[in-house]
Order: C-alpha cells, then structure tokens, then sequence
C-alpha cells in the first residue's frame, strides 16, 4: 500500500517537474537570444585605452589609420594638451575600431586648423547608395561644440563605403581640434534612408558608441 503512494506520488511530482523543466529551459533560450540581440545591436568592448604612449601602437596597427592620422612627431604639442582614446568593439563575428585624438592649440588653433584643414579631401554632401541606404549619412554636423567634417579614406578602393574614414572636428571657442578615426571592414552603411533629423541623431550615436571621448 505504501508502495503505491509513493509510486502515486513520484508520477505526480515527475508531472509537475517536467514542465517546469521545459519553461525553464525556454526561459533560459529567451535569455540567450537576448543577450545575442544586444551584442549584434551594441555590441560589446573588447579594450579601450587611453594611454597616449599607446598612440603610436595603434596608428601602426589599425588598418589604414595611417592615410587619415597625424604622427605625434607632426603634432608639435605638448602632451599635457593632447587626449588619446583608442576602443575596440566586437558584434559577434563583426569588429568595429575607433581612435579619437583631441588636441589643445591655444592661440596657434588658427594657423593649426587651416593647416590641417588643407591636409584632406572632404565630401561635398552625403552619399547614399543605389539601394538607398546612406553610407556616410551627413558631410558635416555639429557635436558637442565641434563642427565636423567627414574624409573618406580615398585612398581606399572602396571609399564609398564606411570602412575606413575620419571625422576631423573643431571646436573654434575652446580652440580644440578632434580626429576621430573608424575602421570596419564589414560596414556598408550607416543607416537607412531617414531624415536629416533623424541622420544626424545616427551619426551623435555613432560617435558615443565607437570612440571615446573628452569633453574638456
């Protein structure tokens, strides 16, 4: 008698068991996917620095860095005015690279800037792909202070695509300038086709997400 309650028992517990195993189980794919969603949507950091003795490391290192980044040597500032960021970001099977350079000139900014603004070949107005889609959303915007403007990387083969480009930034009142260097060779584009609104929201993001940056 006392074997067939337990036996009773044990069935009605196993019955309980299973599906709570099986809601388990989904709950945990659910949680996966999620978490799959976020690092293919935000992606996660894999190193940052922002070491300035690491500049000289990554200007090497980083695919065609070197077409669109000044050597420290060119620089001619002491590094007390010179801020280095460096951040790697990973979406899965996809790697994003940004290198941001910010850079005090005082009452040199002028002759700095105009000199540096010489030194690269800009785009005229944005550029959207035949599918519609915007691979360098705006040629110009403003940011945090800073009035950018984009340099493809035309000596690239494929400079029409975001590869590899630079936002070259001045800031007139603090009399800062801001390289910020991309590289990923699996971007096509940017965004869709959205308004400018909407395009100059993307491209404040674009620049929180892959670079660091410094506000003083």
């Amino acid at each position: 008698m006392e074997d067939g309650v337990l036996l009773k028992n044990k069935k009605r517990l196993l019955f309980i068991m299973i599906p709570i195993a099986a809601i388990l189980q989904i709950a945990l794919i659910v949680l996966i996917l999620i978490g799959c969603s976020n690092v293919f949507l935000k992606g996660i950091i894999l190193k940052e620095s922002r070491n300035l003795e690491d500049y000289h490391y990554y200007y090497n290192t980083v695919d065609y860095a070197k077409d669109l980044l000044p050597t420290l040597e060119e620089l001619s500032l002491e590094k007390e005015n010179i801020n280095f960021g460096y951040r790697h970001i990973t979406f899965g099977v996809f790697d994003s690279e940004g290198i941001s350079l910010f850079l005090s000139y005082g009452e040199l900014y002028s002759d700095a800037k105009n000199e540096i603004m010489s030194k690269y070949n800009f785009l005229d107005s944005p550029y959207q792909s035949s599918d519609g889609d915007y691979t360098y959303p705006l040629s110009d915007f403003e940011y945090n202070g800073y009035s950018f403007k984009v340099a493809p990387n035309y000596n690239f083969c494929q400079w029409y695509l975001p590869k590899t480009f630079l936002l070259l930034g001045f800031n007139d009142v603090n009399e800062r300038v801001c390289y910020l260097y991309f590289w990923d060779f699996d971007l096509d584009a940017i965004c869709g086709d959205i308004d400018l609104t909407e395009r100059t929201r993307v491209m404040h993001d674009f620049i929180d997400k892959y670079f660091i940056w410094y506000n003083y």
